[in-house]
Order: structure tokens, then sequence, then C-alpha cells
């Protein structure tokens, strides 16, 4: 998982939420995610919010969801 939109769409399949859950629980809308996902996209520096948003929606850390930093919490889902 070497991409921003690689991470984030893996870590959502894994938690078991459809872009449109996962929108609900970030406050991203659900074509954002799409276009995260797909477009590998990102959220811009002006909407950190909205990474560690995300984040605590996946509970992993805005550092491993948008650079890959740290553990990956899907070990720990395996």
């Amino acid at each position: 998982m070497h991409t921003f939109g690689s991470r984030l769409r893996a870590l959502r399949v894994a938690r078991g939420l459809t872009q449109r859950q996962l929108a609900e629980k970030s406050g991203a809308h659900h074509v954002t995610i799409c276009r995260w996902e797909h477009f590998d996209s990102y959220p811009q520096a002006a909407t950190t919010a909205s990474a560690e948003k995300l984040a605590v929606a996946l509970e992993t850390s805005a550092a491993w969801l948008m650079f890959g930093e740290g553990a990956s919490p899907l070990q720990e889902s395996a």
C-alpha cells in the first residue's frame, strides 16, 4: 500500500465500512471518499482536519493514513 488512496480503501474495507458509512463517520462527502480512493487525490494541507477525522473513524493515525508512517493497523486486523 504505497498511496493514500490504497491505504484508505484497504483500511475502510478491513473495517467493514462502505464509502457512505465512512463519509458519515468522518464528515467527508461520499464522493470525496471515492475520489480519494480511486484517483489518489488526498486531503489538502488546509483540510488536515479531514485527515484526522478519517483516521479517527478508521481507528488509525493520520500519519499512517496520509504517509504510511508507523505500524500498519491492517496487521492488527489480520
